[in-house]
C-alpha cells in the first residue's frame, strides 16, 4: 500500500481520480462508506497483465485528502512490480491534481 496527502477536499478529489482512472482504460465503481472507497479494474492486453487498484479516499481536513492506494495483479504475486504500480499511481494522480490545483486558483 501506498499513501499520499493531497491538497484538496474529498468531493474534488474523488471526482478527479475517478475521472483520471477512466482515461487511463480503468472501469471504476465506488464503493460508499464512511471513506469511500474506488475499485478499479483493467484488463490484460497483449503484454500487460491485468490490474485492480484499490483507493481509499479519507478526509483528514476540509482541504486536505490522503489516499491509500493498493495494487493487485492477477496472474503475478511479484510484489516488487505491485509496489512499482502503486508508485507510478500515485506520482501519476499527484501530478494529474496539481495541474487541478493551479487551474483552480489560477495559478500559472
Amino acid at each position: 500500500m501506498t499513501t499520499t496527502l493531497l491538497g484538496l477536499a474529498l468531493p474534488n478529489v474523488l471526482s478527479t481520480v475517478k475521472e483520471f482512472l477512466t482515461r487511463k482504460g480503468f472501469l471504476v465503481q465506488t464503493i460508499p462508506t464512511s471513506n469511500p472507497v474506488l475499485v478499479a479494474s483493467q484488463r490484460a492486453k497483449w503484454f500487460r497483465k491485468s490490474r485492480q487498484l484499490i483507493i481509499e479516499v479519507i478526509s483528514v481536513e476540509k482541504d486536505l485528502t490522503r489516499i491509500d492506494i493498493t495494487a493487485v495483479v492477477k496472474t503475478n504475486r511479484n510484489t516488487q512490480s505491485e509496489s512499482n504500480i502503486e508508485k507510478s499511481y500515485v506520482n501519476s494522480i499527484n501530478q494529474s491534481l496539481k495541474n487541478v490545483i493551479i487551474s483552480s486558483y489560477g495559478v500559472r
